[in-house]
């Protein structure tokens, strides 16, 4: 039970991924900035983006946000890479 703490930060990322796989972001917006302020930041639209991703829309993913495959396989190697570095960390002790 006290190894779980080394995998809460992969887990929330396979969750938030899982959540962008079922939920469409483009009945709603999860930015706060465009929500408080009524403005686009930076990254409005990468959420829309890796959802369209995960449902094998490539073009129309490209075109909401550009960044959308990069964000994707960054996200996807951090989780492996944790979960590779704490299941070592874990089978040595």
């Amino acid at each position: 039970m006290k190894n779980i703490r080394h995998f809460f930060e992969p887990l929330i990322w396979i969750a938030a991924l899982i959540f962008l796989g079922f939920f469409n972001p483009s009945y709603l917006s999860l930015c706060p900035v465009k929500n408080f302020f009524g403005v686009n930041c930076p990254g409005c639209g990468l959420g829309h983006s890796i959802h369209l991703l995960m449902h094998g829309q490539f073009e129309e993913s490209f075109a909401y946000h550009f960044m959308g495959l990069p964000a994707l396989i960054i996200i996807t190697g951090r989780i492996i890479k944790v979960f590779y570095i704490n299941i070592n960390k874990t089978g040595q002790t």
